[in-house]
């Protein structure tokens, strides 16, 4: 039976506008009654302003407008948002791209697949390239500035402080996959061992240690943000679950079942993760999640009945960038969220969806989660 304090999104499609609206009406079910249009609570608008032929491997944003989507072999570039893209450059070195990071007001980094990372500080400059591995391609890349930055390939994480001129490495001791990496502040980082394991850095990759063992609560690991040595979220795709933290790691909350993959964190509080057909958002850095958006339905057909890969940036202006791809289908989307923080659904600190209570993060995570009433 579905809550009476439901707030389950339906989407409208207006040639390439989407909106969410959320019902907190007891009497609407858009799982029931789809002819009834609920009273007004929040809106969220998606549009979906790129689809392209191939696949998009990363999306990254320099500020609120500037932002860059990297393909096998071009970038692609809105300066405005999110609202319009074109191709730019193609690349001159070799293809194909895999990552790719901004610094400073004009300067990007982009990674390779066989484990080259070429940079440059300015649009007019030449690109330098560096190459601390040949074995394997960068996944992930973390950037402060023009001399410091942090990759991963799926076995080492590269740090460096001077350009790249020099790197120090780190594999874990036990061999696992790396999946993820984030850069809190100069000294802060951490990267997700993608089987149970997050490790971090507080001296800039010089010494890493692991985050208390709790195997049975992660499981594998696709994405985390520390927004602090306090605060962060990991999402786990094995047992499915967003967990939080807001003590550095000594106690761990997790959500209900979602099948989180991506998670992106704005300094005004704004934080999403996307989950399996829907983008799940918070306004207070995760504490608690309270409104959700379908996405089942963006883009596919003509041979793509899923995405393999979702990557969610969170902009300062309170808008949402996905980035959804495919890699057998060849085909990649790109949506605008733009979300209205003022909403009253803000207060309701409980969203619904279907027949799963997904209210507040308060779940403490034990021994065993599977064994966890």
């Amino acid at each position: 039976m579905i809550s009476v304090q439901q707030r389950l999104p339906i989407i409208q499609k207006h040639g390439e506008r989407y909106e969410t609206i959320l019902s907190t009406d007891s009497s609407f079910s858009p799982l029931l009654d789809t002819d009834k249009q609920p009273p007004l609570a929040a809106e969220s608008q998606l549009t979906v302003p790129l689809e392209v032929e191939g696949q998009l491997h990363d999306i990254v944003f320099r500020n609120t407008t500037e932002g860059y989507g990297l393909s096998d072999e071009l970038v692609w570039e809105t300066r405005d948002g999110g609202e319009t893209w074109k191709q730019t450059l193609p690349l001159v070195f070799r293809p194909p791209f895999t990552a790719m990071a901004t610094f400073g007001e004009e300067g990007m980094i982009i990674g390779d697949n066989r484990g080259g990372i070429h940079v440059r500080s300015h649009a007019e400059d030449e690109w330098i390239t560096t190459q601390p591995t040949n074995d394997e391609p960068i996944k992930e890349i973390e950037v402060l500035d023009k001399r410091r930055w942090t990759a991963i390939t799926a076995s080492t994480v590269f740090v460096t402080n001077d350009g790249g001129a020099t790197y120090r490495q780190f594999s874990p001791p036990e061999g696992g996959g790396l999946s993820a990496v984030d850069i809190t502040d100069a000294s802060l980082m951490h990267i997700c061992e993608s089987m149970y394991y997050i490790w971090r850095s507080s001296n800039s990759g010089k010494t890493w240690n692991r985050l208390d063992d709790i195997q049975f609560g992660f499981g594998i690991l696709y994405d985390a943000q520390f927004i602090s040595a306090d605060t962060a979220l990991v999402a786990s795709w094995y047992p499915w679950n967003l967990f939080t933290t807001f003590d550095g790691g000594k106690n761990w909350h997790r959500s209900p079942f979602d099948y989180p993959t991506s998670i992106a964190v704005a300094s005004n509080g704004l934080a999403a993760y996307t989950a399996s057909g829907f983008v799940r958002l918070s306004y207070d850095h995760g504490k608690t999640c309270v409104n959700s958006i379908n996405v089942t339905e963006l883009g596919t057909g003509e041979g793509v009945t899923a995405w393999d890969y979702q990557k969610i940036v969170a902009l300062d202006d309170n808008g949402l960038i996905l980035l959804l791809s495919n890699s057998e289908g060849q085909r990649s989307v790109i949506a605008k969220i733009n979300v209205d923080l003022s909403s009253s659904v803000i207060e309701s600190k409980q969203v619904t969806e279907g027949e799963l209570d997904l209210s507040v993060l308060t779940l403490p995570v034990g021994i065993d989660i599977r064994t966890s009433s």
